[in-house]
């Protein structure tokens, strides 16, 4: 897990609803990632394990491999979580929400603030409220895992149940390091 300790400057620690919102954030990542596991498990699991070969098993130890730890520990734990916890506690102090161009700043900020709570998960996530690359990035993996849904349609069994199997284990390892940081999070704020 991600080793960052919040430091607040004086003045500066969240309200109870900031951590709320916070948590919210984290959270609702989770509950994104629990859905993802609840709708791919069963799938995957439905394969015909007493018919695998050889090489079937060896499919799915190298998609256990290449989704569990590349997808599920490299990317999501080390990288992706991070970033959400920087920007839920970011929300929960709400540092850096609604800046522009400076006229009416106070109104827009304030209302940036409301809907960025309320949608603090997407906020989270980087696909809302960001720097340019960050969204452009953000809804590139979006993009992508979604022609990624769409195109497993067309991977025949038992290849697409051992592709399931490996991105299943990526999503619970995800699931397990967003609800340890969210409780991280919480305690160190």
């Amino acid at each position: 897990m991600s080793q960052t300790t919040v430091h607040f400057d004086s003045g500066t620690e969240p309200s109870m609803a900031g951590k709320f919102v916070a948590a919210w954030g984290l959270l609702g990542f989770a509950l994104l990632l629990a859905r993802g596991i609840w709708r791919l498990w069963p799938m995957a699991a439905g394969a015909t394990f007493e018919e695998f070969s050889a090489w079937h098993w060896a499919a799915v130890g190298a998609s256990l491999i290449a989704f569990g730890y590349g997808e599920g520990y490299r990317a999501i734990h080390r990288k992706v979580i991070p970033r959400l916890r920087r920007r839920a506690v970011q929300l929960a102090v709400g540092e850096g929400l609604g800046e522009g161009s400076g006229r009416g700043e106070g109104s827009r900020r304030g209302g940036a603030h409301v809907i960025y709570s309320l949608l603090a998960p997407l906020y989270c996530m980087g696909l809302l409220g960001a720097e340019r690359h960050l969204l452009a990035r953000s809804w590139g993996m979006v993009t992508a895992i979604v022609l990624m849904i769409l195109g497993m349609r067309f991977v025949p069994a038992p290849w697409r149940e051992i592709i399931l199997i490996g991105v299943s284990a990526a999503l619970v390892w995800a699931l397990l390091a967003t609800l340890v940081e969210t409780a991280r999070m919480l305690r160190d704020m």
